[in-house]
């Protein structure tokens, strides 16, 4: 005969809830540091740990950390890796000053190795002082680093690695101020000490974005892409007074619109040797060694830029197109002598002159929309284009009309 057994109800509610409770994820956590507070604290708003590197460490998926206003002699900084739709964040808090300025050991400030992922650098500021040897070198996959400033770094600014080189690594770089590297007392240093060899941005592998920003003083190129990585994006960038300008070489399906590209002293603007890609509506300018644009290999499109000023303005040596651009004689910017390029209406050779191209080209270096016309302007910003402002904040009414 078969025994039936009733297991109680409160028996069974305790099953289903541990099991429940032991499966489910814990809830994100915001963790402080500043430089008033003590490690022995549990990292709360109101009980804060001193150290970044502390901080870091009671960091699980989801997690954010958030330094408060100061200065922290720390490197080497390495957070844990989140997971998708649970990234692990390090931020400056919103509107403080947050500077990561180490005062020994040769380290990066940031190391994110391979075995990692989803993790969001921003508002911080890393001050080399002689002991950063890379600002932030990345192994680790779909990263994001967002208003950042990196100066004086001994070796690269930024560095993208992955293993095996060429692999998809999914990094968004958004609005960094990258500048000096290698230009500090002790030179550029990698191995060796190398002249030319200390680059804002130096990649290796596939399917990253470089997203507005600024770089500037390197005592290399401002952003590499070499000797491999494929669809690599790079727009609304200012890259400016390096060794070189931008080197594009060796890779595929890479679009790099929007940028203006200017007094870069040493080797070229922009040096193009990718297959499949697409330069748009840059300017390039004052490029006084090897020229403004190189071309020595691929089959690349340039559309829709102006290269002017430059020791050569185009050196096309390779299987590149080069159409609705201007390359010869003047055009006539804002102040170019301080890097306003924005177009007079007087630059009648840039205004309207350009091919449509449709999205995502479709907006300039300030964000403003391109004619739709006819025609687009030619060069990085559309005619009568000007910086769009923030919407306001923190409105408030003070009386209203009967």
């Amino acid at each position: 005969m078969l025994r039936t057994t009733l297991v109680p109800v409160a028996v069974l509610l305790c099953i289903f809830v541990w099991g429940v409770t032991d499966t489910a994820p814990a809830a994100a956590a915001t963790y402080h540091v500043m430089t008033t507070g003590s490690d022995g604290n549990p990292c709360s708003s109101s009980a804060p740990c001193r150290t970044i590197t502390h901080g870091l460490s009671v960091l699980s998926a989801g997690d954010t950390l958030v330094i408060h206003e100061g200065t922290y002699a720390e490197n080497n900084l390495q957070p844990p890796g989140g997971s998708s739709g649970s990234p692990v964040t390090v931020m400056g808090a919103p509107g403080e000053t947050v500077t990561i300025q180490p005062t020994s050991n040769l380290n990066p400030g940031f190391e994110l190795s391979q075995e990692k992922a989803f993790i969001t650098l921003k508002n911080l500021k890393l001050d080399g002082n002689e002991f950063i040897s890379y600002g932030i070198r990345i192994y680790a996959a779909d990263v994001i680093l967002d208003s950042i400033e990196i100066a004086y770094p001994r070796n690269q600014g930024v560095a993208l690695y992955r293993s095996p080189e060429g692999t998809s690594q999914r990094a968004t770089l958004r609005n960094l101020n990258v500048h000096h590297a290698g230009q500090g007392a002790s030179g550029c240093n990698g191995t060796v000490s190398k002249p030319g060899y200390c680059h804002g941005v130096y990649m290796t592998s596939s399917d990253n974005v470089i997203d507005g920003g600024s770089y500037a003083n390197n005592n290399g190129y401002g952003i590499q892409n070499y000797p491999a990585g494929d669809n690599t994006i790079i727009r609304n960038t200012k890259v400016f007074n390096n060794r070189g300008g931008m080197a594009m070489m060796y890779g595929s399906n890479r679009r790099v619109y929007n940028n203006v590209v200017f007094n870069n002293t040493v080797t070229v603007g922009i040096w193009i040797g990718d297959y499949n890609s697409l330069y748009y509506s840059n300017t390039v300018y004052g490029n006084t060694g090897d020229g403004g644009i190189q071309i020595d290999q691929g089959s690349a499109q340039v559309k829709n830029t102006i290269s002017v000023n430059n020791s050569s303005n185009v050196q096309n040596n390779g299987g590149a197109s080069v159409s609705s651009s201007i390359t010869s004689g003047s055009v006539n910017f804002v102040n170019a002598g301080a890097g306003d390029f924005h177009l007079l209406a007087s630059a009648t050779n840039a205004i309207g002159q350009g091919t449509v191209l449709g999205s995502p080209y479709d907006t300039d270096l300030d964000g403003n929309p391109r004619s739709q016309g006819s025609a687009y302007d030619i060069g990085a910003y559309a005619f009568g284009s000007s910086a769009q402002l923030p919407p306001p904040l923190r409105l408030r009414v003070i009386s209203t009309m009967p």
